[in-house]
């Protein structure tokens, strides 16, 4: 009725009245914002200012540093990363693409372009990169060279050939020709298409000695036995 605990309000002697229960009392919990360390109207900290100004000083500068690393990776101006290790790999990273983007075009090369003369030395200052294969390539150009000698020897002997053969042919036909269809148009003097004389005039039709050989008579005959 009274609200009041056993320990005041009971019929009991105060010392055998029973005790209540003691309990602890609840932690009080404050928001960290609300704990300020920092006056506002001084604009300084409560305790060790000199301090704590270098150290936000120094967190101000990491946390600028970071986020300029993170957004400006690049340099338009020098064309280059502004970090050095950064820089490095970039440079490692396009040199790897070059070299496969050089093993790549010779591998779709055709395999007979593989055994050519430039892949042995450098073609801008000339260094030999690969002595063997230059030997190779000279030692395959003298065959080449001694076969093309040999063929055209070949060549100049098929053609005497062949120009021997026409001669002896021509020397056939001619022989099969009479000598006296010559001699006729020789003795009459004069050609009978053109009604001209025959000789070395200024006005005369000169006469060409016919291809043919004349017939041997009996006495030719009989001396070359």
């Amino acid at each position: 009725i009274s609200n009041l605990g056993h320990d005041v309000h009971h019929w009991a002697h105060p010392d055998e009245r029973p005790r209540p229960t003691q309990r602890s009392p609840r932690r009080r919990f404050i928001p960290a914002h609300q704990v300020k360390d920092f006056n506002l109207i001084t604009n300084r900290y409560l305790t060790n200012h000199e301090e704590k100004s270098i150290r936000d000083e120094t967190l101000g500068l990491l946390e600028s540093s970071a986020k300029f690393s993170t957004e400006c990776v690049f340099d338009p101006v020098l064309a280059r990363c502004r970090d050095p290790a950064k820089e490095e790999r970039a440079r490692a990273a396009i040199d790897a693409r070059e070299v496969e983007a050089h093993l790549r075009s010779r591998h779709q090369i055709p395999p007979s372009y593989h055994g050519k003369e430039s892949a042995a030395y450098d073609i801008v200052t000339h260094r030999v990169e690969d002595p063997e294969h230059l030997q190779i390539i000279d030692a395959l150009g003298e065959e080449r060279n001694q076969r093309y000698r040999t063929r055209h020897a070949a060549d100049v002997l098929s053609k005497e050939q062949e120009a021997l053969f026409e001669d002896a042919n021509n020397a056939q036909k001619n022989s099969q020709v009479s000598h006296e269809r010559f001699e006729e148009v020789t003795r009459r003097g004069y050609d009978i298409i053109t009604n001209s004389r025959l000789g070395d005039g200024p006005k005369q039709q000169k006469k060409y000695p016919p291809s043919t050989t004349p017939r041997p008579g009996v006495w030719e005959k009989a001396t070359n036995l």
